[in-house]
């Protein structure tokens, strides 16, 4: 069974809206870190506490040329991220 524990969180990215829409948000294998891919940026982030860590924005430039962001994906020993991107 699955019993949760406190309540949920709403998390406000620093920068509001300009960076898009949120694709994805995924968790490494040991749920210590977890990445949000927007259209333009991606975001690591702590579990506990939620703070983020970095945070990557592609140029205007790269989001024309390569096109939006679409989904993310962590290696298995989480020292890589695998970004897919629309126009390719």
């Amino acid at each position: 069974m699955y019993y949760p524990l406190g309540l949920p969180r709403r998390l406000q990215m620093p920068g509001g809206a300009g960076h898009g829409q949120v694709k994805a948000i995924v968790c490494n294998r040991d749920r210590v870190l977890f990445a949000v891919l927007t259209e333009k940026s991606i975001w690591i982030w702590f579990s506990r506490p939620c703070v983020p860590v970095v945070v990557h924005q592609r140029s205007e430039e790269s989001v024309t040329t390569i096109g939006t962001n679409q989904m993310l994906e962590w290696r298995h020993d989480s020292s890589m991220i695998v970004v897919s991107v629309s126009d390719l």
